[in-house]
């Protein structure tokens, strides 16, 4: 925002960079690439107060140990969450992490009744309804970490820079498909095609609604948390509903159609992560941190090391499947082949084995289905219902969409609760906040 004699003018003072791919060969652009990561680190590590790491035990926070190993003396402190659940926590990867540096290293494990019965206290530290799951344990670790660390480093914004989620392959594969299918289908006939095709392999065949899309839909429809046509259907008619149109503009389309136009499809995929996903990322990292009085910093988002990144040539961060390919080059440095190269878990919560459990499941259908819920007249309930039935009943991607579709439900609500109506909004009797979580020390 900048004054003027007219008044007051808005103008964007930063933005990725447009212009080619940068010219180099591959060790040249990986020797850059880690100096500009070592020197982000090195200006995050600014600070007066204790200082530490959270460490997932995936390739970015274990990067940023093994950079900080280099340039402190003393024992790096370095924290991780996780989950009893077989699949749900990355104790293992972290704890390799932590002994090979020597990290002063505390783990904390959730269960499920400590991660419900915050939720409520929680949606009022964010201030919305909570979207993302891991925005809760991420809270927990925020909490135990106060008194031993003020300030955290973090691993945030290295997958969108770097291309390094499983979805980025499969984007880049289906907008080929899609190009290609475009160029020997004519116009008029590619809806009667995709119909018939439609026909035989079911309606919600995805990658057949998106043959038909645009590049700018394509790569949105990554990114819809409740796909357009059951977020319309959602809502029950009336005010809540007005103004529901597939007119209305697509912020995520918009962004993508803002990037560089002189990129190719997955850099521009990155421009509309920058804008609108990351956004979201940030988002939780900052309010659960700062719930818990600590201060988060994000070493791949300096802004010398994304403006030289984003013009990284796409092969160079994405190659035959694998994400963050210079990521991993660069760790290969300090960690072997088999950790660099196993499967990606993300912030893995155990949400849906949690709702498969009669009790947990019934908290939830308590909020839903609660008089209160049901009065407010803003969703479908036959909608609502029928979802609960898809959760209890389906399996595999239809049991997961109906989980996160019940998940984002109830937040909604227990935010129109602690918002709006004053009231108390707890989904349980017992104290949220205050309750103890399982916690191991490890001097590594």
């Amino acid at each position: 925002m900048l004054a003027t004699g007219q008044g007051v003018e808005v103008r964007r003072y930063w933005d990725l960079p447009s212009g080619p791919d940068l010219a180099g060969n591959e060790a040249e652009q990986r020797a850059r690439t880690k100096d500009l990561l070592k020197a982000a680190v090195r200006r995050h590590l600014m600070s007066d107060v204790p200082l530490g790491v959270f460490l997932s035990g995936g390739i970015d926070s274990s990067l940023i140990v093994a950079l900080m190993s280099e340039m402190v003396s003393e024992p790096i402190k370095t924290f991780a969450v996780g989950f009893a659940e077989e699949g749900f926590n990355e104790f293992p990867h972290s704890r390799l992490v932590a002994q090979k540096f020597g990290t002063d290293h505390l783990e904390v494990e959730l269960h499920p009744d400590q991660f419900f019965d915050a939720l409520p206290d929680l949606v009022w530290h964010y201030d919305e309804p909570i979207s993302l799951p891991a925005s809760i344990p991420l809270y927990f670790l925020s909490r135990e970490t106060k008194g031993k660390a003020t300030v955290i480093l973090t691993g945030e914004g290295a997958d969108e820079l770097f291309l390094g989620y499983a979805q980025y392959d499969v984007m880049q594969r289906q907008a080929r498909l899609a190009a290609l299918f475009s160029g020997i289908c004519p116009s008029p006939l590619r809806r009667s095609v995709l119909r018939a095709a439609q026909s035989v392999l079911g309606e919600d065949r995805m990658l057949l609604q998106r043959l038909a899309m645009e590049p700018d839909a394509l790569a949105a429809s990554f990114i819809e948390w409740i796909p357009r046509e059951l977020a319309a259907e959602l809502c029950a008619p009336g005010p809540a509903s007005a103004g529901n149109s597939s007119s209305a503009v697509d912020a995520a389309r918009a962004m993508f159609r803002s990037g560089p136009q002189d990129r190719d499809f997955l850099s521009r995929v990155t421009y509309m992560d920058f804008k609108a996903f990351l956004i979201t990322l940030l988002m939780k990292q900052d309010k659960m941190s700062m719930a818990a009085s600590i201060e988060s910093r994000v070493p791949f988002l300096d802004h010398d090391l994304v403006e030289y990144g984003y013009r990284l040539p796409t092969p160079q961060k994405l190659s035959r499947g694998i994400g963050k390919k210079i990521l991993k080059d660069i760790a290969a440095e300090y960690f072997p082949r088999e950790f660099l190269h196993r499967k990606k878990q993300g912030f893995p919560v155990p949400v849906i084995p949690w709702l498969t459990q009669s009790a947990t499941r019934a908290r939830f259908e308590e909020v839903i289905l609660d008089r209160r819920t049901v009065s407010r007249g803003i969703f479908d309930q036959h909608l609502v219902e029928r979802a609960l039935r898809r959760f209890r009943d389906g399996e595999g991607e239809e049991n997961r969409s109906a989980a996160y579709f019940i998940w984002n439900l109830v937040n909604f609500e227990l935010w129109q609760r602690v918002f709006l109506d004053q009231v108390p909004a707890a989904i349980s009797t017992r104290p949220s906040l205050s309750a103890p979580v399982s916690a191991l020390r490890i001097r590594a």
